[in-house]
């Protein structure tokens, strides 16, 4: 079970690839967003997810129990 710092450093990696597959999302307006450098997301994210995911993954919407 992922619990604590990994689910939150899964959903900041997931975040951050997922924007930058989406059209008009560029390194500089990311990594401003995510507090990182544009050089760290080059070499970490470039390329990561497709935009149908991306698209998949700000479309989910949580359920209620």
């Amino acid at each position: 079970m992922i619990v604590g710092k990994k689910v939150d450093a899964l959903a900041r990696r997931s975040k951050i690839s997922y924007r930058l597959a989406l059209t008009g999302a560029s390194y500089a307006h990311v990594s401003d967003e995510a507090g990182a450098t544009e050089r760290l997301l080059r070499s970490e994210y470039y390329s990561k997810a497709s935009k149908e995911d991306a698209e998949k993954y700000f479309s989910l919407k949580p359920t209620r129990p």
